[in-house]
Order: structure tokens, then C-alpha cells, then sequence
């Protein structure tokens, strides 16, 4: 095929894209050559040690899941002044602020399948208040790793504190995300390590959503298809889905290489980490995800996905891209995935490898950044989309400026899990920081000293300088609409 077709993550090297690593298995025996945690110190420093020699197997995101929850028996036991513990959380995020890609989800409620004590909310809530004030002290400085996912329950309660906490911080930097236990269609259960062998005729979520892994899972690779290339080669609407399908083959055929050489290299002992906590990779998944459906739309049909025909066909490719993805698993013996993201980098990096006429790529089957500002529209519009996704979704609520967090605002949150069930929520306010007063509202220099400010958006989920974003990805920031929020 052509350049331009396909992206391929990392397609020389024998490491993993992504995995959960399991904090019960640290607890029960340790990491590699330690013996199993005594204290919550050293359990802190065994997660940090596990993150800094992760590179080493995964050169993408790897992810500690519940943290709050596995805290609380160390912190029970200990009983630590409030001071201490804040002291033990900023080393932690400090240092592992220093591991890229780390990612860390926070259950807020306690959990049946986890080890409970007495006064377990209480001491989870103040685990959380102090992540919280720490993780805000953090991003005021510039600093948003590690990622943070909160966790929605149905145990979960709208009014409880530490949800409202992370939601007003939500509202000014885009950090926590959220996993939607409550209406989607992913289930905790799920969350902890699966004990089955899949069946490859079969479809499974990738739970985990775009920057995460559940316990003991894993990604080989990922490739991202570029379905706004085949709309530019198609002649028809069927020599198109010809296109895709080729698109999809040859991506399968790379992923299948990839995973091969990951499991041989596992198989030959130079995957100590990943062998410490699974003894084989039956849940590794290869992750295929879509760029440019959009752009696709407009050059093939003369409309975008926003418009009843692109949204006729969008349905017709998810569709077919689901039962391809049946069809590679039995063909090529493992599991495939079908995602969101990543796709901003990968589609920036994709158009600069042959003449289009677009000047970004939107992301995978997303309307286009100048859709509009009706945010209802787009809750409607995507619902049916993201329910064909196997994994790596998320739904963004795009914000001009971070706002004033208040009883509305977390009626919003509350109204879109319940009223829609997406797995996987952000709120994406633009915001800026000054290096001499921090914090400051949407794109501007900062109103007390009037210096330059350094401008922040999400981009492949991660918040980003908008001076770091490829050209691409910089024109699609200067060109979207941001969602009108009031009386929502």
C-alpha cells in the first residue's frame, strides 16, 4: 500500500505497547528480587521501581489500578499523621511524575473483591483528599503525569466529596478522566485479572479505555489505518470499503508479527517484569484504531460525519470493521481490538507522507472540530459510535476556558453517564499557566503580570503544550468550536 495508509507503533522492537500491572501480586510477593511490602513506604517504592524498569518491556502506557483501595489496609495498620502522608504522596508523585506513561485509577468507594477494614471509607476518602491536593499542587507547576482515571461505581454517590474534588479539578485542567462502571458497558469485574482462555471467535472490551489497561492485561502493538486515504483512492462507496479492508489485512498481518515477537522474547526469559505477573500472555491484545473518517466522508460522499448520509455510512464501516475483527482473530489466532485512540500523533504523522487535501485528520469517527457548540448534538451523535468500539474510546466535553466548579457542573457529568453510558469521560477545558502566578482561564497571557502564558489542551489523552502539538494538530486546535455548557 501506498504512504500514508498506515501507522505502525514502534514496528522494529520486541516491547510491549501497554499493560496493567496488578498491585495485589506486589502485595502477595513482591516485585522481581524484593520481597513482599511491609509498609505502605515500601510499597509506594515498589510501584515507583516497577515503573522506572517498565520501559524496558512497554514503551507506551502502563497502568496501577484502585491504588486508593490497595492503600488503605497498609495505612489502617499504620495510622500516619496527615502531614506524613501528604509528605509520602508528593515524594511518590514526584518521582513517578519522572516515568512517563503512568497511569493510576482511584475507586473512591470501597470495593467486594478487594481486602476491606474497619473504617475503610474514611481512611479512603483521606487517601483521595490528599492525592487530590497534591495532584492539583502538581498540575499548577505544569506537571500531569501520572495520568489519573477516577472510577464511577453504582456504589458510588453524586454528592460524596472526593468525587466532587476531582470533578472541580476536572473543570480547570481536564484531569481525572472518568471510567463509567454505572450505565456503560464495562463491568469491575473485569477491572481484576481474567482467569479464562479466550475464545478468538469472539469480540472482548479491552477494558481500560485510551491511556489504561485492567490487571495483568496487556497490548503488543497498535497500528492506526488512515480511512481518509482510502476515501481519496476510492472511486466508489465499495471500492472504499475494498480499500479499508485492505488496510485492516495488512495492519493485522504487521500486529501479528509484532505480538509474535513479544511472546518469543517473553517465551526466552527477556521479559522478567511481565512473567512475574502473568505466566502467559493469553489476554494480549493487538489494537487497530481509525483516523480521518471525516475527511473520508467529505471526499467520498461529499459530506461530513455530521451529516445524516456520513453518519449512514460511518455505521456501515464500524460495522464491517467488527466482523473483520472476528474474522482476523481466527485467521491469526490472537485478539484484536478495534479503537479510538491514539490517533491524533499517528494521523499528523500520516499526513505528512503523501499530498492531501486536508489539513488534519480528525480523530477516528469523531466530528470534525468545527462541528459546533451543541453539546447535546454530540452526546446524541456519538452514542451509537462509541457502543462499536472494542476499547480506547473516550468521550471529551471540549471547554474554551476551565470554569468555577458548581452543583451544575457535576449535573452535567452526572446527566451524560446516565443519560448516555459512555465508558470513558473527559472534561477538555483550554487553560494556561503563568510561570510566576500558575493557574490562568482558557488561552490568554496572564491578567496579573501580562507575560506570555504556556497554553494546555489534550491531545491522544494526554494534556499537552499547545507549542509541543504537531502542525496538524495544531491547526485542528485554532479551528474548534467549543461546546456551550449553560443551562445543561
Amino acid at each position: 500500500m501506498n504512504d500514508g495508509d498506515i501507522y505502525l507503533w514502534d514496528p522494529d522492537s520486541d516491547r510491549g505497547y501497554s499493560i496493567g500491572w496488578n498491585l495485589q501480586t506486589i502485595i502477595n510477593k513482591g516485585i522481581p528480587n524484593h520481597d513482599p511490602p511491609k509498609s505502605s513506604d515500601e510499597f509506594l517504592k515498589q510501584i515507583l521501581k516497577l515503573a522506572q524498569e517498565s520501559n524496558k518491556e512497554y514503551g507506551g502506557q502502563v497502568t496501577f489500578n484502585s491504588l486508593d483501595n490497595y492503600l488503605v489496609p497498609f495505612l489502617a495498620q499504620e495510622n500516619p499523621s496527615k502531614l506524613h502522608f501528604i509528605q509520602q504522596i508528593e515524594t511518590f508523585f514526584e518521582e513517578i511524575s519522572q516515568k512517563n506513561n503512568v497511569t493510576i485509577s482511584l475507586d473512591l468507594v470501597p470495593r467486594p473483591e478487594l481486602k476491606q477494614v474497619e473504617k475503610h471509607q474514611v481512611i479512603l476518602s483521606a487517601i483521595n483528599d490528599v492525592i487530590h491536593q497534591v495532584h492539583r499542587a502538581q498540575m499548577n507547576h505544569g506537571n500531569f503525569d501520572p495520568s489519573i482515571i477516577v472510577n464511577l461505581y453504582p456504589e458510588n454517590s453524586w454528592e460524596q466529596d472526593s468525587l466532587n474534588d476531582w470533578l472541580e479539578l476536572s473543570y480547570l485542567y481536564g484531569s481525572p478522566t472518568y471510567q463509567n462502571f454505572i450505565t456503560g458497558t464495562i463491568s469491575p469485574e473485569t477491572l481484576r485479572p481474567r482467569n479464562y482462555t479466550p475464545e478468538k471467535e469472539v469480540t472482548y472490551l479491552r477494558l481500560g479505555g485510551t491511556n489504561a489497561d485492567s490487571e495483568t492485561q496487556l497490548v503488543t502493538g497498535y497500528a492506526c489505518i488512515n480511512l481518509e486515504k482510502a476515501g481519496s483512492e476510492a472511486e466508489t462507496e465499495d471500492h472504499f470499503f475494498k480499500l479499508v479492508n485492505q488496510q485492516m489485512d495488512e495492519a493485522a498481518n504487521w500486529l501479528k508479527n509484532k505480538h509474535n515477537r513479544f511472546v518469543k522474547s517473553f517465551d526466552e526469559g527477556e521479559k522478567p517484569l511481565t512473567k512475574h505477573f502473568i505466566e502467559e500472555p493469553k489476554w494480549s491484545y493487538s489494537v487497530i484504531t481509525l483516523v480521518g473518517m471525516n475527511e473520508a466522508l467529505e471526499t467520498l460522499i461529499d459530506a461530513p460525519i455530521g451529516h445524516v448520509a456520513g453518519k449512514a455510512v460511518t455505521y456501515k464501516v464500524l460495522e464491517q470493521l467488527i466482523r473483520k475483527i472476528e474474522q482476523l482473530q481466527e485467521e491469526k489466532g490472537i485478539l484484536f481490538s478495534l479503537e479510538a485512540y491514539p490517533s491524533e500523533k499517528p494521523g499528523a504523522i500520516l499526513l505528512a507522507e503523501y499530498n492531501s487535501k486536508y489539513p488534519y485528520l480528525t480523530p477516528a469517527t469523531e466530528l470534525k472540530p468545527s462541528h459546533g457548540d451543541d453539546l447535546w448534538d454530540v452526546l446524541e451523535h456519538q452514542k451509537k459510535y462509541h457502543s462499536l468500539y472494542t476499547g480506547g474510546t473516550l468521550l471529551q466535553i471540549h471547554l474554551e476556558q476551565g470554569l468555577h466548579y458548581n452543583n451544575g457542573l457535576g449535573l452535567l457529568v452526572r446527566r451524560t453517564i446516565e443519560s448516555f453510558g459512555y465508558n470513558y469521560l473527559a472534561i477538555t477545558p483550554v487553560f494556561s499557566l503563568c510561570t510566576e502566578h500558575g493557574y490562568v482561564y482558557g488561552d490568554q497571557n496572564c491578567p496579573i503580570c501580562g507575560e506570555e502564558t504556556e497554553t494546555y489542551t489534550r491531545s491522544d489523552q494526554k494534556i499537552t503544550k499547545i507549542s509541543d502539538l504537531l502542525e496538524p494538530n495544531k491547526e485542528a486546535y485554532w479551528r474548534r468550536v467549543y461546546y456551550d455548557v449553560k443551562n445543561r
